[in-house]
């Protein structure tokens, strides 16, 4: 072998080593994602003490969950269907509803126009949001992932969040700084297709 070929071969090892490292990442993610989301129906389920303390919040008798949506913005997922998932605020998410209980907890389980319900929903399921997107920044920011992929992360981090709740684990700061409504709004807007 004559030296004008080692540093070529050299480059094709670190690269082929580098390409090894990145596909061993991607698989590990996949399979412990996976392994979460399997978790579902252990940590996704109706909570039976819910009831008494939804009353506890605002008096609002036999409530069992508080029931809302949110957006989880995703990029373009293809240029064929891509406007089926555009929102009425003008960009691409996912509209993904959620059940929590009293607990800020994620469940599985099926509105009262009056006070109370405002008052237990807000104070409810769109803390239960908050926590959450901030607890799992990706979840607030635009997922650039195949719809599937997308699909996975909501999962894994509702479970995940849960699991946080049932440990009684502290809310953490974001580690990152999520950008308001109105920032992101403008971001959508100047790069729509």
């Amino acid at each position: 072998m004559d030296e004008d070929s080692l540093p070529k071969a050299s480059c094709t090892a670190n690269c082929n080593l580098t390409l090894l490292e990145s596909l061993y990442r991607q698989l590990a993610v996949r399979d412990i994602s996976s392994a979460i989301a399997n978790l579902y129906n252990e940590y996704i389920l109706v909570h039976q003490q819910s009831a008494e303390k939804f009353y506890r919040i605002e008096g609002f008798p036999r409530v069992l969950a508080a029931i809302d949506c949110t957006h989880i913005r995703i990029q373009l997922p293809c240029h064929v269907i891509g406007e089926e998932f555009r929102n009425r605020k003008g960009y691409f998410s996912l509209n993904v509803q959620a059940i929590c209980d009293a607990d800020l907890r994620f469940m599985n389980a099926e509105k009262r126009y009056n006070e109370a319900h405002t008052k237990t929903r807000s104070n409810v399921i769109e803390r239960t949001f908050c926590v959450w997107k901030r607890r799992f920044p990706v979840v607030a920011l635009t997922l650039r992932l195949s719809l599937p992929r997308v699909q996975a992360i909501i999962i894994v981090t509702a479970v995940l969040h849960n699991i946080c709740r049932n440990h009684n684990l502290e809310d953490v700061p974001s580690e990152v700084e999520l950008p308001t409504a109105e920032i992101m709004m403008k971001c959508t807007i100047s790069s729509r297709c």
